[in-house]
């Protein structure tokens, strides 16, 4: 699977770290295995290190399926942050249109081009 996901306690964030190719179902497992965990919390701020991700195969159709997902367990994920991760200049509409998408779930979603960036707003308060 192209989704690999750690939990840093110290830090109180889950990584999700994407390499290549992704599909819904594949976020779909991902998400289900965070839920199902006894080690992560549900409603952990998450960063998805999307650096290495294969974009050709992103479009509307695949975001629309992945918000799919994420409304069946918005509520156990509660406000937790998201924050995507991505440099690749030609991604930038498509995580555009995914924090559009993703308006109406309870978690904000917001995209930086550097982790360090993201880990700080994901350890700010609200």
């Amino acid at each position: 699977m192209p989704i690999t996901i750690t939990y840093d306690k110290d830090k109180e964030i889950l990584f999700a770290n994407v390499v290549g190719v992704i599909t819904a179902k594949q976020h779909e497992q991902c998400l289900a295995e965070i839920m199902q965990s006894s080690d992560i919390p549900s409603n952990a701020n998450a960063l998805w290190d999307l650096l290495k991700m294969d974009f050709s195969v992103i479009d509307i159709t695949l975001e629309k399926e992945i918000i799919k997902v994420r409304e069946i367990s918005n509520e156990k994920r509660g406000n937790a942050k998201v924050a995507l991760v991505s440099d690749y200049k030609l991604g930038e509409p498509m995580l555009k249109l995914f924090t559009i998408l993703a308006k109406h779930l309870d978690q904000p979603v917001r995209v930086f081009k550097t982790r360090e960036a993201a880990e700080s707003w994901l350890g700010e308060d609200y």
